[in-house]
């Protein structure tokens, strides 16, 4: 992970596996390694349980600082809720986000330089963001892949990537993709 790289956040629920908070594309400011203290997460705690657990389980957790497209109203519980980019109904703002399964969705190769001058950031980033919006109209951008991008040799990983793409044809092929929800 390095500041500029976009990642793509999905919150999903426990509960309800199919129920997600689509965050979108954002862009990665920074990353800490923290000791978290559970007491202080419990808003999370009610959207995502298995994220809370794994925060009471471990000592110490990955926190991403993310520029994400924010409405400019809170929730009633005093929480950010996921914007529109196209409908500009909100605001580039940073949000911390864990690093975990059920947070990042996926990571793209794209990487953008953030500016140096402070006073300049949030123009020039809400600026640049506004125009990966535009180039990239479906939201589909160029995915980090493990074994090209971050060279990661495995014989195990490699298997597992085929396997997965070939499940992926699959069910594309199949008829339950063109099911609808009733």
């Amino acid at each position: 992970m390095v500041p500029g790289r976009l990642i793509r956040i999905q919150v999903q629920s426990v509960e309800n596996p199919l129920e997600q908070q689509d965050w979108g594309w954002g862009i990665l400011v920074n990353f800490t390694k923290q000791k978290l203290n559970p007491k202080n997460l419990q808003q999370v705690g009610r959207k995502n349980k298995e994220l809370q657990r794994v925060i009471e389980e471990n000592d110490v957790h990955y926190v991403l600082d993310v520029y994400l497209y924010v409405k400019d109203r809170l929730t009633g519980d005093n929480m950010c809720q996921p914007g529109d980019p196209v409908a500009r109904d909100g605001r580039l703002g940073i949000v911390p986000v864990v690093l975990h399964a059920s947070t990042v969705h996926s990571i793209s190769t794209i990487q953008i330089r953030l500016p140096h001058n402070h006073k300049q950031v949030e123009q020039t980033v809400e600026m640049m963001y506004f125009e990966l919006v535009k180039r990239f109209k479906g939201g589909i951008l160029p995915l980090l892949h493990p074994v090209d991008d971050m060279e990661i040799k495995s014989k195990k990983l490699k298997k597992l990537l085929d396997a997965q793409e070939v499940v992926t044809e699959r069910l594309g092929e199949s008829q339950i993709s063109e099911l609808t929800e009733a």
